[in-house]
């Protein structure tokens, strides 16, 4: 269970936590022959290497495809516009990079994809398509599942290798827009590909991925469907499109019990849009197990058609992903494009983020920046790196006002996860049956800012547990042990003679070191 959210009022707002970026950015680029076109990343922790591992696109043309095996032209012919789909059709690889943190990458050979006569390269899947661009697959790292041949699991736009689709196959004019599963025991070697594209019905144009809500035990494939595009111009959620005034692109949902092609998927159903003019692209949700239920938040890219600029902005779910909205206000980027002709000046799509694994109260960003408009030469694509905290959002609280939360089940010590600046000037205060009024007083000094981010600080709370108390009374506590087992409502105030700030999170843990939360149990509720 996980503390409720906090509500808005007009003196409360929703707040992003600010989002730095890496300096050596961008952390990978084309400098492999078969590296073209790349984008798409996804980055899964790996505990038995100790790495994060990265999966992203490659696209070069060829000169030849032929039972599965690729004659390319390598760096003379790298730009995707002079296939012509017959003679030199394109194919896609999906590469594999690994790194320990993040920022220097090694492309190690996986020996499974000849390319130009030669398997030593990175690549661990080819997708024959002689028609078309294979868009993103995400890769989700599962430690659940009891069969460890299934420890990762991919899906997104791929079809078996070994040829096109027979000509009786509806999708044999879009060989490309085949949606496949597969699975792996070390997310080098895969196997059991199962294709899935009549159940979804999503044209799946963009960086599709697969999640799993812990919650609901469904596994959850976001993709995209597109107004008026065939195929699969039939899906429901489509019916009435042209009039809507979300634009073209939708983003959609499917859900099941089961992993697998057999699993008897939903219909990928429309849970997120644009407008006419500013169209949602990408959406790539996640969220940590400690959140309340169906808690999700969401990388959305949006696609500005007036101008070719692709921003990205930071969407929530509370329903399990099944319907999103903006966290702050529409047109706020979250991670921000850079500035005129840096590699990220005109478009970010990035990917679900993963935990810094040398910094926990971190997450790590990773992104496809684009420094042309959208359409342009799609050379142009560079993965970058950005950082925030492990929460990204929260709530401002302006000066003099107070923010009341609903009952809190208080479990153990108290943590408050805010600006340095808020926690001058907050005043903190609980009310429970067993304690009528208990005031936070000054807080320990907790060793964990945000990394380099360096704009939230953890801090535990000690109590004063009655009124006009003295800080040295015996009834100053640590852990609020009065207060445990009760249902307690949290008072935030930020003084008036304060500029008010932002409060990210707040929760409890059952056991904390006196000094560091390093040490921190699984043991916590959150808000």
């Amino acid at each position: 269970s996980s503390v409720p959210l906090l509500l808005a009022t007009p003196a409360v707002h929703p707040a992003l936590a600010r989002v730095t970026k890496e300096p050596r950015s961008p952390v990978l680029v084309e400098d492999k022959p078969w590296e073209v076109v790349i984008g798409w990343p996804s980055v899964v922790y790996a505990p038995e290497l100790n790495r994060l591992v990265m999966y992203y696109n490659s696209e070069p043309c060829c000169s030849s495809v032929v039972n599965g095996t690729a004659t390319c032209p390598g760096t003379d012919n790298r730009s995707v516009f002079i296939c012509d789909n017959k003679q030199n059709p394109i194919i896609t690889l999906v590469m594999r990079a690994e790194s320990e943190d993040g920022i220097l990458w090694a492309k190690p050979p996986m020996h499974q994809v000849e390319y130009n006569g030669s398997t030593s390269n990175n690549a661990v899947t080819f997708n024959q398509t002689a028609g078309g661009v294979t868009d993103g697959r995400g890769v989700y790292r599962d430690p659940f599942d009891p069969d460890p041949s299934r420890r990762y699991k991919i899906a997104g736009r791929m079809h078996k290798p070994g040829g096109d689709p027979p000509p009786t196959d509806p999708l044999a004019k879009f060989p490309s827009y085949h949606f496949g599963m597969a699975a792996s025991a070390d997310g080098k070697h895969w196997h059991s590909y199962e294709d899935i594209s009549y159940q979804l019905e999503a044209r799946a144009d963009t960086s599709n991925n697969v999640v799993f809500d812990e919650v609901t035990g469904e596994w959850m494939i976001f993709t995209r469907i597109d107004c008026g595009y065939e195929p699969f111009g039939s899906n429901p959620s489509l019916s009435g499109c042209s009039t809507d005034g979300f634009g073209i692109r939708r983003q959609a949902r499917a859900v099941s019990k089961r992993w697998g092609g057999s699993a008897n998927w939903s219909v990928a159903k429309q849970c997120a849009a644009g407008v006419h003019g500013e169209e949602i692209y990408t959406l790539n949700p996640w969220r940590d197990p400690s959140w309340r239920a169906g808690l999700w938040l969401g990388h959305a890219s949006f696609y500005h058609t007036s101008n070719g600029n692709v921003t990205n902005h930071l969407l929530l779910s509370s329903d399990h992903g099944a319907t999103w909205s903006h966290v702050a206000e529409p047109g706020t980027q979250f991670i921000p494009q850079g500035l005129k002709g840096s590699f990220d000046s005109f478009g970010i799509y990035a990917a679900a983020p993963v935990a810094d694994p040398h910094h926990p109260a971190r997450l790590m960003h990773f992104y496809d920046g684009v420094d042309v408009p959208h359409n342009q030469s799609p050379g142009h694509i560079k993965i970058g790196l950005a950082y925030s905290p492990t929460i990204p959002a929260g709530v401002h609280i302006t000066a003099g006002v107070k923010l009341t939360t609903r009952a809190v089940a208080v479990v153990g010590w108290m943590w408050v996860d805010a600006e340095e600046a808020a926690l001058i000037g907050l005043s903190i205060t609980a009310r429970s049956s067993e304690v009528q009024n208990a005031t936070a007083i000054a807080v320990h000094s907790v060793d964990n800012t945000v990394g380099d981010v360096g704009l939230m600080r953890r801090t535990v709370l000690r109590w004063r547990l009655s009124t006009g108390a003295p800080e040295d009374d015996s009834r100053t506590t640590d852990n609020v042990s009065q207060l445990i087992g009760d249902q307690a409502l949290f008072t935030f105030e930020a003084r008036g003679d304060s500029n008010g700030g932002t409060l990210f999170s707040f929760g409890f843990e059952s056991r904390v070191h006196e000094r560091r939360l390093n040490s921190r149990t699984s043991s916590t509720t959150r808000g």
